[in-house]
């Protein structure tokens, strides 16, 4: 274990963590950590922008609960299915909770050190591409954004979100909740 492991699990809720049970479908993410050049990275995904749900958005590795065992599971599965990095490489360092998605998951986050993810392994079936921010940036609270998007195209509104710009990417919604949560976290550590 390293150093800055040892803070990242100070400052998350302690693993394991169970299934949250309520009326919406359960889902779990994994927030990865990857290190280059000395420093700490948090990876999302660019999904494809011809899928049903969620076409071009930005995401941490996740899903649906597919009959596993617990969140942590989940987003290991995940985790492989998407990025193409083995379950065994990865260091579960805590959670973030859950949160009630616009589209009606219960999301539990869990956070994780991985490998620097190849690009070549990226679950094309999902993923458009790979976005790495360094965690320096994103633990200054001050570049984040409450913002409330647009009304989106079937009507429903969303409630303001913290917003990162990220070059031309803005993380936001629901992956800006557990993403702004990890860096208030780590930046009050």
């Amino acid at each position: 274990m390293n150093a800055a492991d040892d803070r990242y699990r100070r400052a998350l809720a302690p693993l394991p963590m169970a299934w949250e049970q309520g009326p919406e479908r359960r889902a779990a993410v994994l927030a990865p950590i990857a290190a280059e050049k000395g420093e700490d990275w948090l990876c999302f995904t660019v999904r494809r922008a011809d899928l049903r749900e969620h076409p071009g958005q930005i995401a941490f590795p996740g899903g649906v609960d597919d009959g596993d065992a617990d969140p942590m599971a989940c987003a290991l599965r995940e985790l492989q299915e998407e990025l193409g990095v083995d379950p065994a490489s990865a260091v579960l360092l805590g959670h973030l909770g859950t949160r009630i998605s616009s589209s009606h998951y219960r999301v539990h986050c869990v956070v994780g050190r991985i490998p620097w993810p190849d690009p070549q392994r990226l679950g094309a079936s999902e993923v458009e591409r790979l976005l790495c921010v360094p965690l320096a940036q994103l633990t200054d609270l001050g570049r984040w954004q409450q913002i409330a998007p647009a009304p989106a195209p079937d009507g429903r509104s969303y409630s303001p979100s913290p917003h990162f710009r990220a070059g031309d990417d803005v993380i936001w919604g629901l992956t800006g909740r557990f993403a702004f949560a990890l860096a208030q976290a780590l930046a009050c550590s």
